[in-house]
């Protein structure tokens, strides 16, 4: 049996995104493998890993020089966590070359986090690396900024600089050349790392759908007739592009009737619900705030419509979730949903500058009054999660992946 040394800085069973990505990618490959798992530490996790683990799994808790949690809600926290990330990465390294010489290792594999801009020291450990899957190459064009609001342009290119030098850095192309294997979670990620197509990346989706979410509630689906429930799951933060949709919602003809219902927190909400009041289209928006995962699937199977904005996204989770309680998809050709999401499943927005409002208006308005169509593109949705993103089939590519 393999054994693979992960690093997972987010790794938790019970949290979203990438700590619920790097535990499940554990759990699957613990299937077939000895997994020892550095991540970082907290008391939570501590007392948490003592009682709930997984067999042929490791945990190994490393601190970092403050708290980091604490770090990321002060100002400046975003920045300040990332230089402490960077410290933790060089204590990790010290760690694993103790791990080494203590166990045998067939393949060192950085898991989380995935943004390709904050490399890895662990591939200077001269063992097999496997770097990803990766994405943070994802990029909102400049012609979107304008639904960005101020300190989200500002963000945006402060970030586009960044991303910029990343792509040329000396670490980055070093992990492009000598890593045994590189993954994207996108084919944007891909694209833009490829550089000259001179390094073979392959693209895996980091995240599935776990088998408990195929409940016979799942089949339910078009429950109204009018109003239309239209419904947003993520955060309310301004490139998940929420300005740009309530600007379409305005947009809908006076004779279809539509309820928008949002389940998310973030620090857009007084801005839309301001715009939302001028725009009279209050009355027809909801507001659920962050609710519990549980009631979040309650919302899923009484909605007819995923409404999904976002400017770039490098997977997006709620996308499979909605698929699976067969909701069509309205989303941007763009990174993680443009994969993920198909022409028979969902309707895609090229992000180009002609006509996008009109586009995303139109794609509305169609589903809003095809029932056929909502009802063909469900369950082609909820087919094609079957098929390809649940963590059944995430094994496969494991399997793949580290041979």
């Amino acid at each position: 049996m393999k054994t693979i040394l992960v690093s997972a800085h987010a790794y938790h069973p019970n949290r979203g995104s990438e700590p619920y990505v790097a535990w499940n990618w554990v759990k699957q490959a613990s299937k077939n493998y000895k997994i020892i798992v550095i991540t970082s530490y907290s008391a939570e996790k501590e007392k948490l890993f003592t009682k709930i683990n997984l067999n042929n799994v490791e945990i190994i808790l490393v601190k970092h020089l403050f708290d980091y949690n604490w770090l990321k809600k002060r100002i400046c926290g975003k920045i300040l966590s990332w230089i402490f990330y960077y410290e933790w990465q060089v204590r990790i390294y010290y760690r694993a070359k103790k791990i080494i010489k203590d166990n045998k290792i067939d393949i060192v594999h950085h898991l989380t986090y995935n943004s390709f801009s904050i490399p890895s020291f662990l591939i200077y450990l001269k063992k097999p690396f496997i770097w990803g899957p990766l994405g943070g190459a994802e990029e909102v064009p400049r012609f979107l900024y304008k639904y960005l609001g101020f300190k989200g342009t500002i963000f945006e290119v402060i970030r586009k600089t960044y991303l910029s030098f990343s792509y040329h850095a000396p670490m980055t192309k070093y992990l492009l050349s000598n890593s045994k294997m590189v993954i994207a979670a996108n084919t944007t990620t891909q694209r833009n790392l490829n550089l000259g197509n001179t390094h073979k990346i392959k693209v895996c989706l980091e995240t599935a759908i776990e088998d408990r979410l195929f409940l016979p509630n799942t089949g339910v689906i078009n429950k109204h007739e009018q109003p239309i429930s239209l419904l947003y799951v993520g955060d309310l933060i301004p490139l998940k592009g929420l300005r740009f949709l309530f600007i379409v919602l305005e947009k809908i003809p006076k004779d279809i009737k539509w309820e928008l219902n949002l389940v998310g927190d973030g620090n857009e909400i007084k801005y839309l619900d301001k715009y939302a009041k001028t725009s009279n289209i209050r009355e027809n928006i909801c507001f659920h705030g962050r609710v519990p995962k549980e009631k979040v699937y309650n919302y899923y199977s009484v909605s007819d419509i995923f409404v999904f904005p976002s400017f770039r996204d490098t997977s997006g989770n709620v996308l499979l979730e909605a698929m699976t309680y067969q909701l069509p998809i309205i989303c941007f050709d763009n990174a993680g949903p443009g994969d993920i999401v198909d022409k028979n499943c969902g309707i895609k927005i090229p992000l180009t500058n002609n006509m996008i409002v009109k586009t995303f208006t139109d794609a509305i308005v169609q589903l809003c009054i095809d029932k056929d169509l909502r009802t063909k593109m469900g369950k082609a949705g909820l087919n094609r999660v079957r098929n390809k993103y649940t963590w059944v089939e995430k094994y496969n590519e494991i399997l793949e992946i580290y041979g």
